[in-house]
């Protein structure tokens, strides 16, 4: 059984409007980014099948795991088959890395600027090619594992470019950098610099009495006192930050295993009913 806290979860979604249809095939783009030495990458795009003439529209950004998508199932597939663009009118996009990404930019190796890759490169490249709302309000996150921190941070990081992020069994408060990490992060400081709980503290302020852009879901494990879901949601509670939380039984820990769907849907819910998805806590001073 599910438990969200403070949000009370009823959807009531008109998608009528936006057609029946499945979702165009999935459009690959091949890019090379000197941020990433010059290597190819893909950009793929799945489309609403139906798109209005002159009409802008959002961008569902899905950020893939460290080790790509094959040990993890795959999101493009799930976001095809539920038809995300069709249903939320949206565009879903998800780019390459040459190897495991963080979303970090490493301290002194050039090719390995995953961060500026993907502010830089990809999301330029997919405003100046499709007609997306191009800024931050028009523009969403989702990951799970590391690159649910790494939504976090991007959204963090980038308050102006992105609007929202859904991260679902993500990092949240390593205190060190543990060994698998060393040649992504580079350096202890620079892990640091990226940690989530330390971009709250360090972002709470542009935050606080503000619309609900950040969506938290985690389930059951013993990795909590490692992960510090709690720790995580408490420290948003303390400083009045509006986010959703859900915690939840056990899932597989894969995009396939049910918790896609549900943060695409708190992504898009247009409308939250007065103090619903808003945390209760005195804001710090």
């Amino acid at each position: 059984m599910k438990t969200i806290l403070n949000f009370l979860f009823v959807l009531l979604l008109n998608t009528s409007a936006l057609g029946q249809a499945s979702a165009d095939e999935i459009i690959s783009h091949k890019i090379r980014s000197k941020y990433l030495g010059g290597v190819e990458t893909a950009i793929h795009v799945l489309k609403p099948s139906k798109m209005d003439d002159g009409k802008r529209y959002p961008v569902l950004y899905i950020l893939p795991v460290i080790d790509g998508d094959a040990a993890w199932g795959k999101p493009f597939k799930i976001a095809q088959e539920e038809n995300f663009p069709d249903k939320y009118g949206v565009i879903c996009v998800m780019a390459t890395f040459p190897r495991g990404t963080l979303y970090c930019n490493h301290p002194t190796k050039k090719n390995q600027q995953d961060e500026s890759y993907f502010v830089q490169d990809v999301v330029p490249f997919v405003d100046q090619n499709y007609p997306t709302i191009a800024q931050a309000e028009g523009r969403y996150l989702t990951g799970f594992c590391a690159s649910g921190s790494g939504g976090l941070w991007l959204l963090l990081r980038h308050l102006d470019m992105f609007g929202k992020v859904a991260a679902w069994d993500a990092w949240l408060d390593l205190d060190e950098m543990i060994e698998a990490d060393e040649k992504l992060f580079g350096t202890n400081e620079n892990y640091r610099d990226y940690a989530v709980l330390n971009q709250i503290d360090r972002h709470a302020h542009e935050l606080i009495d503000g619309p609900t852009r950040i969506v938290m879901m985690a389930y059951r494990n013993k990795r909590d006192g490692v992960h510090s879901v709690h720790r995580f949601h408490d420290k948003l509670f303390d400083y009045g930050i509006a986010h959703i939380f859900e915690f939840h039984e056990a899932e597989a820990h894969r995009w396939d295993s049910g918790w896609l769907s549900r943060a695409v849907e708190y992504l898009f819910l247009e409308r939250l009913p007065e103090g619903v998805g808003k945390t209760l806590g005195t804001p710090k001073t």
